[in-house]
């Protein structure tokens, strides 16, 4: 496996707090491929998330071991796993198909790191920083809490599991 950021973020150091599922805001065609192509002229500085997801497979462009810098914070780049469910500017099934693929590689991850699907592990990307991420999502399923509890419970249902209420 080819990483193209390899480290650039720093090491994490510790497991995963939980994941990140973001909505690109590429083009229509901006598949794994095309991610996979870009960021080699892209400067890491401006952001890039570990996992990109879409109708070609998937890309991983950096090991969950070390940082990404996908949040535009520090506390969400330091301990999340970013994922990019791609093509969001693109069909809505196209998309649909990527999101579900996105938010099963998330049940992967949190299931590998013994983590259980709530608030606290399932965060959006506006959560962290003023953006409008995941945009496409939150057209099609809700608003930010209907959205993140779309996640959860969609996640939960991967891991065989029933979403765990939100520690307080």
């Amino acid at each position: 496996m080819t990483l193209f950021y390899s480290g650039i973020a720093g090491s994490r150091g510790r497991n995963p707090s939980g994941v990140v599922i973001h909505n690109d805001a590429g083009s229509v065609y901006a598949n794994a491929a095309h991610y996979r192509s870009w960021l080699s002229s892209h400067t890491a500085e401006n952001g890039f998330a570990h996992y990109y997801v879409a109708n070609d497979g998937t890309y991983q462009a950096e090991l969950e071991s070390n940082m990404a810098w996908h949040t535009a914070n520090s506390n969400g780049n330091a301990n999340y796993i970013g994922i990019e469910a791609c093509q969001s500017m693109g069909p809505e099934a196209t998309f649909r198909a990527n999101e579900v693929a996105s938010i099963k590689l998330a049940a992967q991850v949190l299931k590998r790191y013994g983590l259980t699907p709530n608030r606290n592990t399932v965060i959006l990307h506006k959560q962290f920083s003023s953006t409008s991420c995941p945009h496409r999502s939150v057209s099609l399923h809700g608003d930010w809490t209907v959205m993140q509890d779309y996640f959860i419970n969609q996640i939960s249902q991967y891991m065989g599991s029933t979403p765990a209420p939100t520690p307080t």
